[in-house]
């Protein structure tokens, strides 16, 4: 499906992407005041707009409440997998609570095809308590 924007005397053509999106790899807590969401997309990314927070909000489904995003943070290795493409992110927020969901959507960022993420912006995530079966040791995050 293809959309046309008229812009101040220009035609700007947008091609959604439509098999690009974002998905739930994990919640932890990271220390006493921080929480990290592992988010992948499907698709290799552009890294222009890729770590910058304001183009991610988390918000507490029961509440409303949205977090604090204080950092994003490519993955470059997780475990022994060097992580390649720029298709997994860490957000770093302030700290979740325990046996909440979390909506987490992202704008603003392309694919390396240069295709703005669209319908597929956004997933929920659970917070069980539960830390995934890697270690934050293992993580090396590109700043």
């Amino acid at each position: 499906m293809w959309s046309t924007l008229f812009l101040i005397g220009a035609w700007l053509t947008c091609t959604p992407l439509s098999d690009m999106q974002i998905i739930p790899v994990g919640v932890w807590q990271n220390n006493e005041t921080t929480s990290c969401f592992l988010a992948e997309f499907s698709v290799p990314m552009d890294t222009t707009n890729l770590i910058n927070k304001n183009n991610y909000s988390i918000t507490d489904i029961a509440t409303g409440i949205p977090l604090t995003i204080q950092k994003i943070g490519k993955v470059q290795r997780l475990e022994d997998i060097n992580i390649s493409g720029n298709k997994l992110v860490v957000i770093i927020t302030n700290r979740v609570t325990y046996k909440k969901s979390y909506m987490v959507v992202v704008t603003g960022v392309k694919s390396i095809s240069g295709s703005y993420i669209q319908g597929s912006n956004s997933d929920i995530y659970y917070f069980n308590g539960m830390r995934p079966s890697f270690k934050k040791s293992i993580i090396s995050i590109e700043k």
